[in-house]
């Protein structure tokens, strides 16, 4: 992840998410993996930000910037929200000896990780065999929700939502354990994105 001191603007071809510049404000994280993954905010993913004027941001992590591992051998990144306290939670996947699972990082507003989340400021959420978190929302109440997909060994895909509360763990009131799985029918389908209409989910893929 890259703060600037200015409005942001990103070539569109790299841009995960076209939603992120309203949604992150001066938060940019265009999208990219390699097996030398890196991450800046908390998914090992290299992010850029294209500033129409303005520097990197030096009050974030001394230079605007943050490449953080989670453990293992890959990673991607996906999407992040700015909660009202400044705090800045990251979304994607880990790979796993098992598959591929939620992976989730919460930062401070000066770039460090936030050790009141779930210990280190990163949580990992298994679902199913290969799990991969696509949006990120913060509600009302400071929950995170985080929408994706869960897929079979065939590749067949279901949605998947998971709810955490504000410590980093699961919040057992949503479904009993914190995830929902939806599935549309025969075939592939999976979640791309999430957004909150008061306290209610809206999910998209």
């Amino acid at each position: 992840m890259v703060l600037v001191n200015d409005p942001i603007r990103r070539d569109n071809d790299f841009v995960f998410n076209h939603q992120l510049e309203e949604k992150m404000k001066k938060v940019a994280s265009p999208f990219h993996k390699s097996t030398l993954i890196a991450v800046c905010l908390a998914l090992m993913i290299y992010t850029v930000a294209w500033a129409a004027s303005g520097d990197l941001d030096t009050t974030f992590s001394g230079d605007g910037r943050i490449i953080q591992s989670f453990g293992g051998t890959e990673h991607g990144g996906t999407d992040i929200a700015v909660q009202a306290d400044g705090k800045v939670v990251a979304v994607g996947d880990k790979v796993t000896a098992t598959g591929r699972d939620f992976a989730i990082a919460r930062y401070n507003p000066d770039g460090s990780l936030d050790p009141t989340f779930s210990g280190d400021g990163r949580q990992v959420v298994n679902i199913g065999l290969m799990d991969q978190a696509m949006g990120v929302a913060i509600q009302a109440d400071g929950k995170i929700v985080v929408g994706g997909q869960t897929c079979n060994i065939n590749n067949f895909c279901d949605v998947a939502i998971v709810r955490l509360n504000t410590n980093g763990t699961l919040d057992t009131s949503l479904s009993g354990d914190g995830k929902v799985i939806t599935d549309f029918g025969s075939g592939d389908n999976g979640g791309g994105d999430l957004s909150m209409q008061g306290t209610k989910i809206l999910v998209v893929g």
